[in-house]
């Protein structure tokens, strides 16, 4: 079933002032779909008090309330639709296979970009395009770079550090690129 909803505020992005942040209500509680929710979004942030559900898209983050939702670097009017059309999509899906989902009650914290550090080579080589390890970690953990670029990490002396790493990210809910396991 189709979220429907009204926008109740826009306000300014707190994380990026030439982007708007808004909170819209929707029709309905959401809030017993979040640990199938959970489930299904590994890296998504589940807290029970007071329930909410909180995930990243392309750098956005989008956080559900039982009967709100509140998304954040926003462009226009345009991209709240779009993105309500995304997290109703959600929903639906959710809704119709949770016979199928393992509900998860944990938070799902994301990784510490400290703990991911320590596993890196930290050579800050530059090859994956970030000027320290330190920055690629960050924007890894955005979802805006990829493991597979760090280039010494796939190296054999590297190796035990490389599993550490593939497990650490696996066990966060990270999609690892096929060349991960090359």
């Amino acid at each position: 079933m189709v979220l429907r909803y009204a926008i109740d505020k826009v306000l300014p992005c707190i994380a990026d002032p030439a982007r708007i942040r808004v909170i819209v209500r929707i029709d309905r509680d959401l809030s017993p779909l979040f640990p199938f929710m959970k489930g299904h979004l590994k890296r998504g942030i589940y807290l029970k008090d007071p329930p909410s559900f909180s995930f990243k898209r392309e750098g956005k983050i989008i956080t559900i309330y039982g009967d709100s939702i509140t998304l954040t670097k926003l462009k226009d009017e345009t991209e709240i639709e779009e993105e309500v059309t995304r997290v109703s999509a959600v929903v639906e899906f959710v809704e119709q296979h949770r016979e199928e989902i393992t509900p998860d009650h944990s938070s799902g914290r994301d990784l510490s970009p400290i703990a991911l550090l320590k596993v890196l080579p930290r050579t800050n080589c530059k090859v994956c395009g970030e000027q320290t390890c330190l920055a690629f970690v960050l924007k890894l953990l955005a979802d805006e770079r990829s493991i597979g670029e760090c280039r010494p990490l796939f190296t054999q002396e590297h190796e035990r550090e490389r599993s550490v790493a593939l497990n650490l990210l696996l066990e966060s809910g990270f999609d690892l690129p096929m060349s991960a396991y090359l």
